[in-house]
């Protein structure tokens, strides 16, 4: 669970940077 709300702060992140990045990340 910890995991997943790490994931989301950093998806944020990625997002800015690479949208088509967090779509990946999402998916795992």
């Amino acid at each position: 669970m910890k995991a997943v709300l790490v994931g989301q702060s950093s998806l944020r992140t990625k997002q800015k940077s690479n949208g088509a990045h967090s779509d990946k990340d999402t998916a795992l």
